[in-house]
């Protein structure tokens, strides 16, 4: 509905996880942040002068969309010859799939024209949408096909304020015309989304695959009347299983009659888009992307606020990439896992999303579910939510982005304290990504450059040089990432105990060198995700990166040089899960090993299981005291025993397994906190 659009707002926040999380309660399973970034949808109208203006198509619409990112567009006039070539243009470039919109305005005035646009375009169209907006067109006098049509079979029927009996027979005709067509017949249907929602029960019964609405709230709050008109929407099913939801048009427009600032329209479109998929809503189709009031650029270009928002949003999460050349979409394919996570002290008006990437990061989406506008159109002042996102268990770094004046993200550190930070929920968007430490077991560290690992000098002393060499499968090449507390590790060598130490001349192009653990700072790393699986490794006491030498080969030395994200200074930290050994022990054994997945949040972990001369011990204390740890076999009969001093933060302690024989043991600790138990395995 274009007249007297609505509005509402809230305070987006987005928060990047590294485990699982949401709650104002506990374990809550993520959803995909990729399929987040796919629910986000725009409409265009490529037939109006403002698109066409300036060659408009090249100048705006083509740069806007490949910058946004955005992979659905709702379009029309597929088969024309200027706008078909242009909307099949943005698919083989961008990947946007189409929603067709139909109707007098839309190229598909009668159900044969909808079947001759569709199939010009039945690669791309994501679905067939009935007449847009009858009871409008009805209200306002457009007439044909909105007020009568004929039918295939010659009936004639009329649309009235009680019953949309054209419109009815005008959809099932289009369904028949695609349904019958090889061409079409597996593209989905949308139902014929109504201005009003109440207007629902005047149409049906219509075939359908979706189930498309519109929902526009003025100065109100987004959740305005929403679950009203999509128990509405729901009622095109009459009785029976509900189909998915489409939202195919919702939006702010700044200026005229209920218009709202442009920082406001932004917010309201970042929320929006939470609230929507929050709902379950396959897809939803912000109204639009160029007119001056609506758009997120304005007629000549400019790009507005929400458009510079929505860009960083869907940078952040975003993940699938499209394959030119096949024409597809290449999803990321993992399993999302839930976090006991808690909000605490949250207004009811603070409302949450939890997602996650394939890498492990969680994003938890906070904002405040109010309305921003004053009567005038002018912006209220909404103070902050001052509340506390507490994981139960151990956190490794929480990092905050939030949006400046001209809605870019900034990047600082919080503090974390017990596993808790404080975060003052704004009327804006605020990403805070936590990690926990990454689990126990080796890894190999691949370069994206060279394709080359990190591995030390077997013949080396301490000092001596690390070097980059290709993969193969030497205990040399072998490091096992152990959690310090906070944001940083140590990274220590399979084969000699070793860790990785930064050069202490703080010169770029500096060695990075093996030398025994001392707790020093250039021997403490920080992992920092930059995309596509890859991590930085930074150095605590210079701030350096770990660079690969891409001008030498193998047993070229591995140097440290200032972040540039040159593709040379982003690794993968492949685990090398002691799955397969742990495996082939417990069959020779006939036993089971504790798994490691759920070690994770532990506030203590084990490695290497199975071990061999040493097994070593990561606990992490709340408060300083004194630590027993005891090795006993399976009958509980003791095989060695050591006290010790904790320290508030992470310990770390080895123990001697070199006497045990190759089977299954137990290793207990006991601290003022608790007594705790795991089994492990020798296996020589």
């Amino acid at each position: 509905m274009k007249t007297n659009k609505k509005r509402s707002i809230a305070v987006l926040f987005v928060i990047v996880l590294w485990l699982q999380s949401i709650p104002l309660v506990a374990q809550v399973t993520a959803k995909k942040a990729d399929a987040f970034v796919g629910s986000i949808g725009i409409n265009i109208k490529l037939d109006r002068d403002r698109y066409k203006r300036d060659n408009g198509f090249n100048t705006k619409v083509k740069p806007a969309l490949q910058d946004l990112g955005i992979r659905h567009v709702r379009s029309s006039h597929f088969a024309h010859s200027t706008y078909g070539p242009q909307n099949r243009q943005l698919w083989e470039n961008y990947g946007t799939r189409a929603l067709f919109v139909t109707g007098s305005y839309e190229g598909g005035q009668t159900p044969q024209d909808v079947r001759r646009h569709s199939k010009a375009a039945a690669d791309y169209i994501y679905a067939v949408e009935g007449q847009n907006e009858p009871d409008i067109f009805l209200v306002e006098g457009f007439g044909w096909p909105y007020q009568q049509y004929t039918d295939r079979n010659g009936n004639n029927h009329l649309n009235t304020s009680t019953d949309y009996r054209a419109s009815r027979a005008w959809h099932q005709d289009m369904i028949h015309y695609l349904k019958s067509d090889p061409a079409t017949k597996d593209l989905p249907v949308a139902t014929t989304p109504m201005a009003f929602g109440n207007n629902v029960s005047k149409i049906v019964p219509i075939a359908h695959d979706l189930e498309s609405f519109h929902h526009y709230t003025h100065r109100s709050t987004i959740t305005t009347n929403l679950n009203n008109t999509i128990n509405q929407t729901h009622g095109y099913a009459q009785g029976g299983t509900p189909k998915p939801l489409l939202l195919s048009e919702f939006g702010w427009k700044t200026s005229g009659s209920n218009s709202v600032t442009e920082r406001t329209q932004a917010k309201n479109i970042l929320t929006g888009f939470c609230e929507y998929f929050n709902r379950g809503i396959k897809v939803s189709y912000i109204h639009e992307l160029i007119e001056n009031s609506w758009g997120l650029l304005r007629t000549g270009g400019v790009r507005k606020p929400a458009f510079n928002g929505l860009k960083n949003l869907i940078s952040l999460l975003g993940e699938a990439k499209f394959d030119k050349v096949n024409k597809k979409w290449n999803y990321p394919d993992f399993t999302t896992k839930s976090l006991d996570f808690e909000v605490l002290n949250a207004k009811g008006s603070t409302h949450k999303l939890l997602l996650q990437k394939s890498n492990g990061s969680y994003f938890l989406l906070l904002w405040q579910n109010v309305d921003r506008s004053n009567d005038d159109g002018t912006d209220k002042t909404i103070g902050n939510d001052a509340v506390t996102v507490k994981v139960n268990g151990n956190l490794a770094s929480a990092t905050q982005f939030r949006y400046d004046a001209d809605f870019n993200f900034v990047e600082n550190e919080l503090a974390i304290n017990n596993g808790a930070i404080n975060v003052n929920v704004p009327d804006n968007v605020v990403v805070i990504r936590l990690t926990v430490p990454i689990s126990q077991g080796y890894r190999k560290i691949e370069n994206k450059s060279n394709k080359k690992v990190i591995k030390i000098d077997v013949n080396g002393s301490n000092g001596s040089a690390v070097l980059q060499y290709d993969w193969k499968g030497w205990d040399s090449q072998k490091w096992a990432f152990i959690h310090l507390g906070g944001s940083y590790y140590k990274i220590q060598n399979k084969q000699n105990n070793r860790v990785l130490q930064a050069n202490d001349s703080n010169v770029d192009g500096a060695p990075i060198t093996q030398r025994t653990w001392n707790n020093w700072n250039p021997q403490k790393w920080k992992l920092i995700f930059v995309g596509d699986g890859y991590y930085r490794i930074e150095n605590k006491a210079n701030g350096k990166c770990i660079q690969a030498n891409l001008s030498g080969g193998n047993n070229a030395t591995i140097a440290q040089r200032s972040w540039n994200n040159w593709n040379s200074q982003k690794w993968k930290l492949t685990s090398l899960s002691s799955d397969n050994a742990r495996k082939s022990a417990e069959q020779a054994l006939n036993t089971t090993v504790e798994p490691l997945e759920n070690e994770a949040l532990d506030k203590w972990q084990i490695y290497p299981n199975p071990a061999s001369a040493s097994l070593w011990i990561n606990y992490s204390s709340d408060m300083e005291g004194v630590i027993k740890i005891r090795v006993s076999d399976l009958s509980g009969k003791d095989q060695s025993q050591i006290s010790d001093k904790l320290v508030q933060g992470m310990n770390e302690f080895e123990v001697n397994t070199n006497t045990l024989t190759i089977g299954s043991y137990l290793v207990t600790v006991e601290t003022s906190q608790g007594v705790h138990t795991k089994k492990f395995i020798i296996s020589k």
